[in-house]
């Protein structure tokens, strides 16, 4: 005889009694995964807009896949470099913080000028994503970071990665496929959907709110606003009035281009 349990949709707030074979059977329900693998040398994709298509992917299938950042392209540049180094630090310490840091090393090279191999340059920037002095001194203590370097580029190599970036994705039946170029939103979906197994289940997420996104990735353009969310904005200050009003955040304009940077400190 089956044991029973009240079940209650949190929601509506009706309950029904559900025998145990069904709680096994709803427990046991997994989400395919998919393993995606973004092989990158930042050094010269640097100025390269695949960015903001690669973060609504993320956001909008983040319950799907397993991202990975890889660092390929095993020239000497690649070690010589502190850019490399100092985000193969940060990405073994955080994720979420190696890519802010990326996402600021972008700013720092492509408006700024910044020279992103200066020491002060990248403290500066670890600073600006909040990071520990601490942390700081542990990210810019570069003895590990070879290592690092030495086993993504050798992963690289076992995909056989020679045009960055790539993209590769391998499904749960260890099949896969490879983006070399046209990097974009809707050809990582369409690649993402040829490789699910179950086709039906591949829902996109919302995206989640402009404050809750600016938390996240504490700097981001007007363009790149209105890509994600597929608006146009006629009046960037009063948009970011409006929608971050309890927070401290600074507008910046470079080249003719306007900036939102989140201010934490």
């Amino acid at each position: 005889m089956n044991d029973y349990k009240i079940i209650c949709d949190e929601k509506t707030g009706i309950c029904n009694l559900v025998s145990s074979e069904e709680i096994g059977y709803l427990d046991n329900i997994k989400k395919e995964i998919i393993n995606v693998f973004l092989f990158t040398n930042p050094i010269n994709e640097i100025s390269k807009d695949y960015y903001i298509d690669l973060l609504k992917f993320y956001l909008q299938y983040s319950e799907y896949i397993n991202f990975n950042l890889v660092i390929g392209n095993g020239n000497s540049n690649v070690y010589n470099s502190l850019l490399i180094k100092v985000f193969e630090l940060a990405e073994q310490k955080n994720e979420i913080k190696a890519l802010q840091f990326l996402n600021f090393a972008r700013f720092y090279s492509n408006y700024l000028g910044k020279n992103l191999d200066e020491k002060n340059t990248i403290k500066e920037i670890l600073q600006l994503i909040n990071c520990k002095n601490s942390d700081i001194n542990n990210l810019l203590n570069l003895n590990k970071a070879n290592d690092l370097i030495t086993s993504d580029i050798n992963f690289a190599e076992m995909y056989k990665i020679k045009e960055y970036p790539s993209l590769v994705m391998i499904n749960e039946n260890n099949q896969g496929l490879k983006i070399k170029e046209n990097h974009n939103f809707e050809k990582y979906q369409q690649v993402l959907k040829r490789l699910s197994i179950d086709k039906t289940s591949l829902i996109p997420i919302e995206l989640p709110s402009f404050s809750n996104l600016i938390d996240n990735i504490l700097l981001i353009s007007q363009d790149e606003i209105e890509y994600l969310y597929g608006i146009n904005i006629s009046n960037f200050n009063a948009f970011i009035e409006e929608k971050l009003n309890e927070k401290k955040y600074e507008i910046l304009e470079f080249k003719s281009k306007k900036f939102i940077m989140l201010n934490n400190n």
